[in-house]
Parts: C-alpha cells; sequence; structure tokens
C-alpha cells in the first residue's frame, strides 16, 4: 500500500504551547527572553542532546505533526517563527483579558508583536529547525542514545515503515545489494615463471648408426705418432714418383 506524504500543517500550535505550564514560565512582557533555553551550565543553545530534552515541550509537537503527515521534511524558519509568535500574542491577549476584568479581550486589529520580540521568535525558530534536523538524524540512524529522555524524543516519530522516502531509501538499497558484483580482470601475475627456448637435442649415437660415420683412434705413443708421420711423407714421395 502506497504511503502519501502531505504537507506539515503547525497552524495553531501556537496556541497549543501556550497552554504548556513549563512554556508560560518562560513568557515575560516585562523582561522578554528567548523561549529556547540552552542546556544546564550553558550560555548559549547549542545543538545537544542535553538542549533538545530541555526544549522537547516544543520539538514533540511538531515531530507530532511530522508524523501524521508522513513527512521527515522539516518546516520553514517562517513558519516555525509564526507560531512561536502566535505564544506571545496569547500572553498579550491574557494581560488584555485581566485587564478588562475577565471579559474577552479585543486585540487591536493593527496589533504587532514588539521587534525584539519578533527578533527573538527568529531566534527561537533557528534554534528550533538545529535541534529538530540533529533528531531526525539520530531517528534514520540506527544507533541507540544512551540518555532515556533523549530515546524518548526520538520515538516520537514512530515507525520508520511509516515514511515513504525511508521506505523507498530501503527498497533501493535493497535492489542494489541484489546486483551481481561484476568481476574484474585479475592483472598478470609479476612472479609468473619464464619461458626459455627448449635446447636443440644432440645426436645419440644408437646400434643403426653406421660404423664409418666416425673414425676410432687408437691412443699412441710421441714415437709412434713419429714413426707414422715419416711412414707418410715416404708414401707421399712414392705417388710423386
Amino acid at each position: 500500500m502506497a504511503l502519501d506524504v502531505e504537507p506539515v500543517v503547525l497552524t495553531g500550535l501556537g496556541s497549543a504551547w501556550f497552554c504548556n505550564e513549563e512554556i508560560r514560565e518562560r513568557l515575560s512582557m516585562e523582561a522578554p527572553t528567548a523561549l529556547v533555553v540552552p542546556a544546564s551550565g550553558d550560555r548559549t543553545v547549542a545543538v545537544s542532546q542535553e538542549t533538545a530534552v530541555m526544549n522537547d515541550m516544543f520539538l514533540i509537537p511538531i515531530i507530532i505533526q511530522m508524523k501524521a503527515a508522513k513527512s521527515l521534511k522539516i518546516p520553514s524558519l517562517e513558519d516555525l517563527a509564526s507560531e512561536l509568535e502566535g505564544i506571545w500574542v496569547k500572553l498579550y491577549e491574557a494581560s488584555q483579558k485581566k485587564a478588562s476584568r475577565g471579559r474577552f479581550p479585543k486585540m487591536p486589529c493593527d496589533f504587532k508583536l514588539p521587534d525584539h520580540v519578533q527578533a527573538l521568535c527568529i531566534s527561537d525558530a533557528k534554534n528550533l529547525k538545529s535541534l529538530l534536523s540533529m533528531v531526525k538524524k539520530q531517528f534514520q540512524s540506527e544507533r541507540i542514545a544512551r540518555d532515556a529522555d533523549y530515546r524518548r524524543l526520538v520515538a516520537s516519530f514512530g515507525d520508520k515503515a511509516g515514511y515513504p522516502e525511508l521506505v523507498g531509501a530501503s527498497a533501493h538499497a535493497e535492489t542494489e545489494n541484489e546486483k551481481p558484483e561484476k568481476s574484474e580482470p585479475k592483472p598478470p601475475s609479476q612472479t609468473a615463471a619464464k619461458t626459455f627456448p627448449k635446447p636443440k637435442k644432440t645426436h645419440e649415437f644408437g646400434t643403426n648408426d653406421d660404423e664409418d660415420d666416425c673414425l676410432i683412434v687408437p691412443s699412441a705413443s710421441g714415437d709412434t705418432l713419429a714413426k707414422m708421420g715419416k711412414r707418410a711423407q715416404l708414401a707421399a714421395k712414392i705417388e710423386r714418383l
């Protein structure tokens, strides 16, 4: 069954965040500060597991919306900043309600958050995107985090089979693994034995060789050879006569 990916909808998330007690404790109209806080002992917001756990009240609702859309695409900076602004708008509405003695407040049509509050919302949105990216990578990997709270945060994504992009990537990887590997020709061995020309076959004497092919000269002493030389000279003189 094919899985359909839908856009990640964050509309109304700001109102839901405002209902969170931990988030409301971070709100202050007198001295507005960032809602995404650093980990204990840090001065700035760092991309770490501890920071993600410290701000899981923001991250988990976003991840739930991504899970519902079957999409791992992190929401845009503009969408995140808009919902963060919604928290501050709710705070101003609550203050107006208190001033009007419990009656439903009517915010001015041209109401606009102060510039420094809008700047805080953009900064918080950037930090949320960075933390979401880290948690998403942890979900896609096969590694298991040691921290139990961080594992619970990652588990908010649900099952990997619920995301078409992960299912498609897994099927493609299996197909690639099933392809036969091409065997490359082995290079000739550098230690191959060298071939040399065969030596010419020498003549071997056998019983069928003619007796006239060679002359066997018996060994003789020096005097005998001298006499034979004189006889040969005498025979040559006789032939001349």
